[in-house]
């Protein structure tokens, strides 16, 4: 298949014609891993895209996906593109609220969701008027192997049970709301005091949470709910023609500076982009993936997801986060993304773990008998894998540390606004650790209004470059000029044409003498302690003219109790844990220039509101910071 103006249609077509019984997608159901093939996928995609169209789906209606990662968000995403729909996969974490805008900017006719987020959508549908059908995704339809008679039986018994809850939560609404309030209080007390969630806390909460998702799922089953499972079975196929340059998603944006923007996304745009990631990374049908991040997000649904797919390779479906490790075992991926959080997670436990014996401490230090230690460690994950970070700067004393202890990991750069790689870190390109590597082939960079260091705004203009903000046309001019796309990012480019990412152009801070402070290279030092969790730099005026640099940090509670306990003391008093924060930021700032390092801090009582892709949302910390400080 020449990939010349190829559209995902012919995609699919080709993987199925070339790999028919060969599992595509791989969930796991009654502990056993299930397959669907390359051939059943097809078959999929083009009964339930009939069902879309039956059900009034013209060309260009938005359908919204809001489901965790499973086969049924593949098969959704392909039925809607394929028939000249336009996809918005949306965050499941998101409130209720936050969904509204998107449905409402989105002007979305049909949301796909899986049955937890049903009581969300539920909450909202009635003030959206374009939003005309739901259709459910339920357990049964997750049981591949299920038979129908049982599936049916199933959800009849399903239907009486909602029928029951949906009886209890009208006649005791207010005390269920009392309930939620003061558990939410009890919730809050334990914060405040600090006081770890022992066994039975746990328990009960597991008790309450089980009892009140139950309450939200069992909202009215009106008729605009239509069950997923009853969409197939089509005898007569309807098949739509689909266009190279046609618009197929539109993905709103994070939000980690204010409300969401949705980008359009094209057919060209996807598939130039599983055409750079096939060259720079050398991937051919072998590949075999584990998605973990979200799959509303455009990193892991185009390279994590589609790509493997347009190759012909098999996608697994991670069961939950708390599982990667197993499932990493199960699958033995050759191929697995991820951000720098999990990274860090990754790297703490596996650090831990060697950290806690004398002979691992003792085989850590020796090269030789550290090969020992990196090949279990790669048997544990599953074999010979390419990690992939992206979605966050990856502070590469990370990246050195995880290859050292034997993973093969690679950096690279994206954006939701190029669909998303730009550049990456890789076998062909070579690999220089601190860069995200070189760039797509195809995509050109260029470095606006650069400073004596050579660091200035990273500009883009590609194939992958969106087509714009849907329904924004001033938004879309603030950032498009004549096919450039203004990243946003500052950067810079070395001799080897290697891209280094410095910080977000709104995140700069400037001292009054002019000197540049970029917060990420600051934030990235002082997470280095094992006392801080997470950072956040911003700049304070404390006069009229000049700002210094300050922090609000979030602390690791448990590095802060064996600290206490290595001092002989019961708990660490306020004054013990300034002192001792104090303390790190300044010794994990001495590698800083001095105008660089950190004056006066903050403590967060509770983790920072994250995006998806675990970024901060600065808009919201600065909201807080503001009132404190005034």
């Amino acid at each position: 298949m020449t990939t010349t103006n190829v559209t995902l249609k012919d995609i699919l077509e080709n993987s199925a014609a070339r790999f028919g019984d060969k599992a595509a997608l791989l969930k796991k159901s009654a502990n056993q891993w299930q397959a669907i093939t390359y051939n059943e996928l097809l078959g999929m995609v083009k009964d339930f895209g009939t069902s879309l169209i039956n059900m009034g789906m013209a060309k260009g209606d938005r359908i919204a996906l809001l489901t965790h990662n499973c086969p049924e968000w593949v098969i959704s995403y392909y039925a809607i593109v394929t028939n000249n729909g336009i996809a918005v996969p949306i965050d499941k974490e998101l409130k209720p609220q936050e969904i509204r805008h998107i449905l409402e900017d989105s002007g979305a006719k049909i949301i796909i969701v899986t049955k937890e987020y049903l009581g969300k959508i539920e909450e909202i549908c009635e003030s959206i008027p374009d939003l005309k059908d739901i259709i459910l995704i339920t357990d049964t339809s997750r049981d591949i192997s299920m038979p129908k008679d049982l599936k049916e039986e199933m959800r009849g018994i399903e239907k009486a049970w909602l029928t029951m809850v949906r009886k209890i939560k009208q006649e005791h609404e207010s005390e269920i709301k009392e309930i939620e309030k003061l558990w939410l209080g009890f919730e809050e007390k334990l914060k405040s005091l600090k006081v770890k969630k022992d066994g039975l806390i746990i328990e009960k909460q597991n008790q309450f949470l089980e009892f009140s998702q139950g309450i939200a799922c069992a909202t009215t089953d009106a008729p605009d709910v239509v069950y997923f499972d009853d969409l197939f079975g089509n005898r007569d196929l309807i098949e739509r023609t689909m266009n190279y340059d046609d618009v197929i998603a539109v993905l709103y944006t994070s939000g980690t500076t204010g409300k969401s923007k949705g980008v359009m996304l094209t057919n060209k745009n996807i598939v130039t982009n599983f055409i750079g990631v096939k060259h720079l990374m050398q991937l051919d049908d072998s590949i075999r993936v584990l998605s973990v991040l979200p799959i509303n997000h455009v990193y892991e649904s185009t390279c994590g997801v589609l790509a493997p797919l347009f190759l012909g390779g098999t996608v697994a479906f991670a069961e939950s986060l708390l599982k990667v490790a197993q499932n990493l075992n199960e699958i033995k991926p050759n191929f697995f993304l991820g951000v720098p959080a999990l990274y860090q997670a990754l790297f703490t436990r596996m650090s831990a773990k060697i950290n806690s014996s004398m002979a691992g401490r003792i085989m850590n230090t020796n090269p030789v008998t550290r090969t020992l230690i990196t090949s279990k460690i790669r048997k544990e994950l599953g074999g010979n894998i390419s990690f992939i970070s992206g979605g966050a700067s990856l502070d590469p004393a990370l990246q050195k540390g995880l290859r050292n202890l034997g993973l093969n990991i690679y950096n690279g750069y994206g954006i939701t606004e190029t669909a998303p790689l730009v550049a990456v870190n890789s076998k062909v390109g070579g690999d220089r650790l601190g860069s995200v590597g070189k760039v797509m082939p195809d995509v050109e960079i260029k470095i606006v209004n650069p400073n004596e260091d050579g660091i200035g705004e990273i500009w883009i203009k590609g194939p992958n470059v969106m087509k714009g903000y849907y329904n924004n046309p001033e938004a879309t001019a603030e950032v498009l000029t004549d096919g450039w796309y203004h990243s946003g990012d500052l950067g810079y480019i070395d001799k080897d044409n290697f891209l280094f990412v410095m910080g977000r152009v709104k995140n700069l801070i400037v001292t009054g003498n002019g000197k540049n402070i970029y917060p990420e290279e600051v934030e990235a030092e002082l997470v280095r302690s094992p006392y801080i969790e997470e950072a956040m730099i911003y700049a304070h005026k404390p006069g009229t003219t000049d700002e210094e640099v300050r922090a609000v940090v979030y602390l690791n509670q448990d590095a802060l109790d064996v600290y206490a306990k290595e001092q002989d003391l019961k708990e660490l008093s306020k004054k013990d844990v300034y002192s001792l924060i104090r303390a790190e930021i300044k010794k994990f700032s001495a590698n800083l220039a001095d105008y660089k390092r950190v004056r006066e801090f903050m403590i967060r009582d509770e983790e920072f509101p994250k995006t998806s892709t675990r970024k901060i949302k600065r808009y919201a910390v600065d909201e807080v910071i503001s009132v404190n400080h005034n």
